[in-house]
């Protein structure tokens, strides 16, 4: 059987480096580009950005359990 290949770009957020760099390392060895956020104003205002310029992604993966994090 052969081995399957992503391919596109995927945003990581989470506060905690090592989550960020495990995830980044999987998904690169998995074919695909990972854009790594540490906080959800940042992300979301990438994503947006992104948007703008008519980027898209595969996926979006955010941790949604940051200690003092968007209230908003």
């Amino acid at each position: 059987m052969a081995a399957r290949k992503g391919s596109g770009s995927i945003i990581v957020m989470d506060d905690e480096d090592a989550i960020r760099r495990t995830y980044r390392e999987m998904l690169e060895s998995l074919g695909f580009s990972v854009v790594c956020q540490n906080d959800g104003k940042a992300a979301v205002d990438f994503y947006r950005s992104e948007v703008e310029a008519k980027r898209s992604y595969a996926a979006m993966i955010f941790d949604l359990t940051i200690p003092g994090g968007m209230a908003e």
